[in-house]
């Protein structure tokens, strides 16, 4: 891996906001998710202080992190790059509403407030670069697309290799230490994802909500993990 690190930069740092990240790879820039609709004019301010994007790399379609993609690829003339699962949902400007809850407590207090959220629309993208596991693409060292299903069907990570950053989405979420979000489209792929995090060569993790997380603070996080979902 480089000793050169990335320049990463995160518009919104309120604990709960999604974290739409700006990278520097290099002579290369791109965007890591996108935010929330109405959050679109601050994160183009935002990229035009960090500078003109190659590309806008979306880990999945919820509202929280596609919102402003649509407007941020219109300012910038920056291509949106998604798995074709998530490409669809953003083309017919879908948030993503399909999913259940999880069977503890943070399942049952946040799981309401989101269902709220479920006829929720964002901008379409209908010009979207399709993705799949297993891509380099040629950003900086070369950005290696990891398929990380569970949260959603269709979401991705993005692993820079020159550095071992890697952008989970929302894979796991890191707002006090690292923990599961309290919904998913499929549990038991949400579980097989994070070991297939744990096996690769990495770094540091940037989950979409909350700060960067190293190996060990996973490692610790994997083991409190069950082997499989819960019944019932």
């Amino acid at each position: 891996m480089s000793d050169e690190p990335l320049a990463i930069a995160r518009p919104f740092l309120m604990p709960l906001m999604s974290t739409a990240y700006l990278v520097r790879a290099g002579a290369d820039v791109v965007v890591v998710d996108a935010g929330l609709p109405q959050t679109a004019p601050a994160l183009i301010r935002a990229v035009a202080r960090f500078g003109t994007p190659r590309a806008i790399l979306v880990t999945h379609a919820h509202y929280d992190h596609v919102g402003g993609a649509a407007a941020l690829a219109a300012a910038t003339g920056a291509r949106v790059h998604a798995s074709d699962h998530e490409a669809d949902e953003m083309a017919r400007g879908h948030a993503g509403a399909r999913f259940e809850g999880k069977r503890n407590i943070r399942g049952l207090i946040f799981t309401p407030f989101v269902r709220l959220e479920r006829n929720r629309t964002v901008p379409p993208v209908i010009d979207c670069a399709r993705v799949r596991d297993g891509d380099l693409l040629p950003i900086g060292e070369g950005v290696r697309v990891v398929a990380l299903p569970g949260h959603t069907i269709g979401q991705v990570g993005y692993l820079f290799e020159g550095t071992g950053d890697f952008f989970v989405g929302d894979a796991f979420a890191s707002i006090v230490r690292p923990g599961r979000p309290p919904w998913h489209e499929d549990e038991a792929a949400e579980l097989a994802s994070l070991r297939r995090i744990a096996g690769l060569s990495w770094s540091r993790l940037h989950p979409g909500h909350g700060g960067p997380v190293e190996r060990p603070a996973f490692e610790r996080f994997l083991a409190r993990l069950p082997k499989e979902p819960r019944r019932g």
